[in-house]
């Protein structure tokens, strides 16, 4: 507790950042990344995430990177220097991503949530941008990781400004696989960290293709979890598993629902 009040001090923390044990651990003056995984769909990652971007934007500016399509990228831009109203959000959520019978979890209640609370922190003078990262399928997997890790390391050139990228796990790992290493692969690994969201097990919203079925079906489903239950907070790991570390929610996960029903 000593180290955290330490941290929000050297922070000018505002009371409105929920605390988060073990948050010095997350970056520190030499990271340029910090690449978060999760599962998609639940409510509580997008908001664990905002949580640690409020942090750690009272340090520096933050570039916030999330797997939303670069063609949403002037949807969210405009959201972020609105009102926040009802038309504001009408708009956000008119792009394709949004509006798809097909939603992954990228599309939710929580990520909509999560860019209010950005353009909250926004308009209460923060340094914060946001970008959408994932690109147009050019017909490979490797292709796309490699135009993220492009992407994020333009990003995260400039002077005193950390990228915090939210991804799915599959993607936030350090891995390299048949179809060619992920994208935290291609960025310098002393200046990059990369962490996996892990609640306790609970539910996410998800998509699964029932067999002989040619259309997903969407809805909350049952996210498993192998890891350790754990108190809320951050722990270092030695690289391993591909993750420099896990951020634990210490509680389950709920389901979150897209934020454009089609039913």
């Amino acid at each position: 507790m000593f180290t955290m009040l330490l941290f929000a001090a050297a922070l000018h923390l505002p009371a409105n950042c929920k605390p988060f044990a073990g948050l010095e651990k997350i970056a520190d003056s030499s990271t340029r990344w910090v690449i978060l995984g999760e599962q998609h769909g639940t409510a509580e990652s997008p908001e664990a995430f905002a949580t640690l971007v409020c942090w750690l934007s009272a340090q520096r500016g933050v570039a916030v990177a999330l797997e939303l399509p670069v063609k949403e990228q002037g949807a969210i831009d405009a959201y972020m220097i609105s009102d926040g109203g009802s038309k504001a959000r009408a708009a956000l959520t008119s792009g394709t991503i949004w509006q798809s019978p097909v939603q992954d979890g990228r599309s939710s209640e929580a990520y909509v949530a999560l860019l209010e609370r950005l353009r909250e922190l926004k308009r209460s003078g923060r340094q914060i941008r946001v970008l959408a990262i994932s690109p147009e399928w050019k017909g490979s997997s490797n292709q796309r990781e490699r135009d993220i890790a492009a992407l994020l390391q333009a990003n995260g050139s400039e002077q005193n400004v950390l990228v915090m990228a939210l991804v799915g796990n599959v993607h936030a790992r350090r891995a390299t696989t048949v179809a060619g290493a992920t994208f935290p692969t291609y960025l310098p690994a002393k200046s990059a960290r990369t962490f996996d969201i892990a609640p306790e097990g609970g539910a996410q919203w998800a998509c699964a293709m029932a067999p002989g079925s040619r259309t997903p079906t969407c809805g909350p489903r049952p996210l498993e979890s192998d890891r350790l239950k754990m108190s809320a907070g951050v722990v270092l790991e030695d690289g391993a598993s591909g993750f420099d570390g896990i951020v634990y929610l210490g509680k389950k996960s709920t389901a979150s629902p897209p934020a454009v029903r089609k039913d």
